[in-house]
């Protein structure tokens, strides 16, 4: 009970003492407000030359207790200067509270302590002219406010937004003051001041280009002020940018528009992984997945005006040491990365005049090693060059990259590179855009192997050096192995698929010298680039190629040549072998093929060229017996001369169209042998020489042609071991075929016509009679043929050539075989004859001759 008492006498005291309070600062508030109020107004205007609106002003004990407060609510603070036309307000608060000290009043003493800013905008501006519109700040008189400043120790700024907008400088920022407090004990010669407080940098612009935005700037600042000597000296200065931990040294100078700075920052092993988020947006989400690790020193110095028409001059120096990238995705580790970077503004202390360099620039990794150094200048629209030299391996390089185009890559790369290229902001697009760019580099590849996908050709053994520049390739020179031989080039490549410097519309162009010890067709084409459009690189419209070739040994298909040289040129769609020369079926070739693949599904073919010596029986044999088997290449030898025109088409496939097929040739066979042809065989029936298994010859000339599907061969002698004959022709491509012989009687007719004949073509026997022919036609497809008596040869020859020879032949008949006794008996009777009789016996004999007959007429004549 007692207990209860004593809780509450206590209570009632303490409530009465509250209450006493109360009544207290109402009285004091009744009391003194309006002198208050009065006093501080007073003192404000004296202090500065500015309209101040205020929507109200209380006096409080209560919102700074234990200090009496004059509330200002709704504050705006305009320029007031003579002729100003700036009708922005200046400050603009919610609240502001100027805070007295309570004993002071009760003596009439009205010493201002403390000043609370909140909910407030600070608007500063400097014009063009390198005027402000802050200039109210300073006092009117400033002996009449010294007394009312003397004793302020203190002013809080709490949720303010500090605007700076520097026309002459073409610089703006924004600062969001969370909470800071200066404090400060202040007199008419010097002063100090300890600042500290957390910030937000909303925006920093610098010639209307973003700079930085949303970095956390924390201040904690101690200063000495020398007032008459204008000088602010830093005793000490910890500023925490965005979590960087930076040291603060150095001074400030008070001018009457602008403040001198002379100021460093500091930060000693910095480990990246707390800098990082300093970093743009957009960059750091690209360099996220590199996983870095490092350390960073930083020196920055800060020097000369700032504000008015001035602005600072900047310079860095940055280390960065012992840093490591791991790139998970491509499977790259680089460590020991090192590097100086340079920051200066330059001499107009704007991003026009800015540049960094970067320097002792080197770094280990898995896939090389490298070092170098980068230089931007301008960073207003930079212009940036680089120069890195690397030891690449390609193996790890091609593992990394995965390049979509090669299987297998390997062997040692050592560059040496140049890089420049201007970047450009495009506002509209928010984005940087490159222009100007230039590369340069030159390589030396050793103990090199390479292969493309879907390509069975591997390259070992590459050495070459050359130039990359832009996308251009110069190979000073080139060894490699391809197909076991060895292989080496030298030339350029031009318009390669990349960079700003690539021009779609235009081919990509090659132009090599290649030599080679062996060489096929099928090797240059696969290694060729695939066109977008067509699946035949050999017809691409995105190449132009021109190659001269010299190879010990060329291979097309089954066709191997040697000693070959040429040029080799693809172009438009266009392909062409020019000045082709070589040794080939043991002779000699020189010509020109020309195929235009402008066309879609069909390919046209031209050539022409001479030959010399070539082995008849080799090229029937490479060349498939020309599609047919009535002469294959075991029933003829002999050595060639021609000289042709050749014309074709065929499709994607290489599948020509015989009907396309245009052919003239002059030729001439020496030294020719028709081995067991089976055509020639049939002869034995009809010549009365029983054996043409083999037919020699010593020359032979002709011009061979085809057309519409048809070889043709004009009538040509032919002068053998066996017999002399006159042959010609039709060949049709679907292997049906007509020949037509002409044979002299007397050679078929001889007494020794069955007895091998002397010399290199047979002794050949003189019938003594004239020249009698016979006519004999062979036809057939494939191995079926018929031989016949020629009934169209016979029509055209037999008159005039029976009538040259008729007598002699006739006595040589009589006196060999007793032939035409009854038919002289005759003679007189049928001498005379009308032209219709004659007409019928023509016809006659002509059908008893195609039937096997020797039916012969002599004119009478």
């Amino acid at each position: 009970m007692q207990k209860k008492n004593l809780i509450k006498r206590f209570f009632w005291i303490i409530g009465i003492l509250f209450a006493t309070a109360i009544m207290l600062a109402f009285g004091l508030i009744y009391k003194y407000e309006d002198k208050i109020k009065a006093y501080s107004i007073k003192q404000i205007n004296k202090s500065i030359n500015a309209r101040i609106d205020v929507e109200k002003i209380d006096m409080s004990f209560f919102s700074q207790f234990p200090k009496a407060s004059l509330d200002f609510y709704n504050v705006g603070f305009y320029d007031n200067s003579e002729g100003s036309k700036n009708t922005l307000a200046i400050i603009t608060s919610d609240k502001i509270f100027l805070s007295f000290d309570i004993i002071e009043l009760l003596s009439n003493t009205y010493n201002l302590q403390e000043i609370v800013i909140e909910n407030a905008q600070i608007n500063l501006e400097i014009y063009k002219n390198g005027e402000n519109n802050f200039s109210f700040l300073s006092s009117k008189n400033e002996n009449d406010s010294s007394e009312f400043l003397l004793n302020l120790n203190a002013v809080k700024f709490v949720n303010t937004k500090f605007n700076y907008n520097n026309k002459a400088t073409n610089q703006r920022f924004q600062f969001l003051i969370k909470n800071a407090i200066a404090k400060g004990v202040f007199s008419d010669s010097n002063f100090g001041i300890d600042l500290k407080g957390k910030t937000i940098l909303n925006y920093f612009y610098n010639q209307k280009r973003l700079i930085v935005a949303n970095k956390s700037i924390d201040l904690d600042v101690s200063t000495k002020l020398d007032i008459e000597k204008d000088n602010y000296v830093l005793k000490k200065g910890l500023l925490t940018y965005d979590g960087i931990p930076l040291k603060l040294s150095g001074g400030i100078q008070v001018y009457k528009n602008s403040i001198g700075i002379n100021a460093k920052l500091n930060g000693k092993m910095l480990k990246f992984g707390d800098i990082k988020n300093n970093i743009s947006r957009n960059i750091l989400d690209k360099i996220e997945k590199y996983n870095i690790e490092g350390l960073i020193s930083l020196d920055v110095n800060i020097g000369g005006r700032f504000g008015g028409k001035y602005k600072p001059h900047l310079s860095a120096n940055a280390s960065l040491d012992n840093f490591k990238i791991n790139y998970d995705e491509y499977n790259i580790v680089a460590d020991n990365i090192s590097m100086r970077i340079k920051y200066n503004n330059g001499k107009k202390n704007n991003l026009h005049s800015s540049s960094v360099v970067i320097s002792k620039l080197n770094g280990k990794s898995n896939i090389g090693d490298f070092e170098g150094k980068i230089e931007v200048k301008n960073l207003w629209a930079p212009r940036i060059k680089a120069e890195i030299k690397g030891n690449w391996q390609l193996a790890e390089l091609n593992k990394s990259l995965s390049i979509d185009t090669v299987s297998l890559i390997s062997g040692n790369a050592a560059t040496h590179s140049w890089l420049s290229l201007n970047l450009n902001y495009v506002e509209e697009e928010k984005q940087w855009i490159i222009s100007n760019l230039n590369f340069d580099n030159n390589f030396n590849i050793e103990l090199g192997e390479l292969q493309f996908k879907n390509s069975e050709i591997t390259y070992s053994n590459i050495n070459s050096k050359g130039r990359l520049e832009n996308n251009k390739i110069i190979i000073y020179n080139l060894n490699t192995i391809v197909d076991g031989s060895k292989l080496s080039a030298v030339g350029s490549i031009y318009n390669l698929p990349y960079g700003a410097n690539y021009r779609s519309s235009l081919p990509l162009n090659i132009s090599l010298s290649l030599n080679a010890e062996k060489l096929s067709y099928e090797t240059i084409m696969a290694a060729l680039p695939k066109s977008s459009d067509t699946s035949d690189s050999r017809f691409s419209k995105e190449l132009d190629i021109e190659i001269d070739i010299n190879a010990n040994e060329f291979a097309y298909n089954n066709i191997n040549a040697s000693n070959v040289s040429g040029r080799f040129i693809m172009r438009n769609r266009r392909l062409s072998f020019f000045n082709l020369k070589g040794n080939i079926f043991d002779g000699y070739y020189d010509g020109m093929l020309w195929i235009d693949g402008s066309k879609k599904g069909k390919y046209e073919l031209f050539s022409k060229g001479i030959t010399k010596s070539f082995d008849i029986s080799k090229s029937f044999d490479t060349f498939n017996n020309f599609g047919q088997q009535t002469i294959t290449s075991k029933n003829i030898s002999g050595a060639i001369n021609a000289n042709y025109e050749l014309s074709c088409s065929f499709d994607p496939k290489w599948n020509i169209d015989a009907n396309s097929i245009e052919l003239s040739s002059d030729m001439i066979i020496k030294n020719g042998v028709l081995r067991n042809v089976k055509a020639l065989n049939a002869l034995k029936s009809y010549t009365k020489i029983d054996d043409f298994s083999e037919l020699k010859f010593s020359e032979i000339s002709n011009n061979i042609s085809v057309h519409n599907s048809q070889l043709l061969i004009p009538q040509m002698a032919v002068n053998s071991n066996k017999m002399n004959i006159e042959l010609s022709g039709l060949h049709n491509f679907d292997n049906s075929y007509e020949y037509h012989f002409t044979v002299l009687l007397s050679e078929v007719m001889g007494k020794k016509y069955n007895k091998a004949l002397e010399g290199e073509f047979g002794e050949v026997q003189n019938d003594g009679y004239g020249r009698t022919k016979l006519f004999i036609a062979l036809k057939g497809k494939g191995s079926d043929f018929d031989v016949e008596y020629d009934r169209s040869g016979l029509a055209k020859k037999i008159k005039s050539d029976l009538q040259e020879e008729k007598s002699s032949l006739k006595k040589a008949l009589n006196e060999e075989f007793g032939w035409f006794k009854e038919e002289e008996k005759s003679a007189k009777k049928d001498s005379v004859k009308t032209p219709k009789q004659k007409k019928k016996t023509d016809k006659e004999n002509i059908k008893k001759q195609e039937e096997g007959e020797f039916i012969i007429e002599w004119d009478d004549e």
